[in-house]
């Protein structure tokens, strides 16, 4: 979706960046029951957007090694990257 934004509103002007965060420690996510891997504070995750953005990235994620292995896990078949998000969110005692 933010590919076609950015292809349909570049000539008015408009530049599209996809905003693709990891876990970030907020009062929300402290209410969550399962393992969040590379937990960053919300000022790391401030940064990397406002940086991204000043060099006008088309996507800005972070941290990058969990971004990284985000991508590697979509070129899994389904019923692998469900196992392994099983795996790694399970519940923390």
């Amino acid at each position: 979706m933010a590919k076609s934004l950015a292809v349909d509103l570049e000539s008015k002007g408009v530049f599209v960046s996809l905003i693709s965060p990891g876990f970030v420690k907020t009062p929300l996510t402290d209410k969550n029951d399962f393992a969040m891997p590379m937990l960053i504070p919300p000022e790391e995750a401030s940064l990397e957007i406002r940086q991204g953005l000043a060099k006008r990235k088309n996507e800005v994620h972070f941290p990058r090694k969990f971004s990284y292995f985000l991508k590697v896990l979509a070129t899994l078949p389904t019923a692998a990257q469900l196992a392994l998000v099983k795996k790694m969110t399970r519940k923390t005692q």
